[in-house]
């Protein structure tokens, strides 16, 4: 069992660290001048600017380096085969990018304190 958490310790480092590193790559794309005038030019073809093109360039981008390495984050967790669906959320994962990292492991720490919590009463009322 201690494999286990190691192994899957592991595998979300090395996807965190993925995630980041393709979110700094298109941090400079998307902070280039000319990504600024290609998004004015859709506003103005669009007619406002609630056309938000960045996730969706980050979901296909992410989701192709998934589908071309043939990486699973899922099926490597649980040891099984890859499908099309667990790629894809694995995809989704990486283009989150930090910020999906970040509440990630917050909800880790969240969890391990209510564990922590109900551990620590269940010992009180033994007591």
């Amino acid at each position: 069992m201690e494999n286990y958490w190691e192994l899957t310790l592991q595998i979300i480092f090395a996807f965190s660290v993925l995630s980041i590193v393709i979110e700094l790559a298109l941090y400079q794309i998307f902070n280039m001048k000319v990504w600024d005038k290609f998004e004015i030019c859709v506003d103005k073809l669009v007619g406002s600017d609630s056309v938000d093109l960045k996730p969706w360039i980050s979901i296909i981008i992410c989701s192709s380096v998934v589908f071309k390495l043939k990486l699973d984050m899922i099926a490597t967790l649980f040891n099984k085969d890859a499908y099309i669906s667990t790629m894809l959320l694995t995809g989704l994962f990486l283009s989150g990018g930090s910020t999906t990292v970040y509440e990630f492991l917050k909800n880790i720490r969240q969890i391990r304190e209510l564990k922590l919590e109900s551990t620590k009463s269940i010992i009180n009322k033994e007591e």
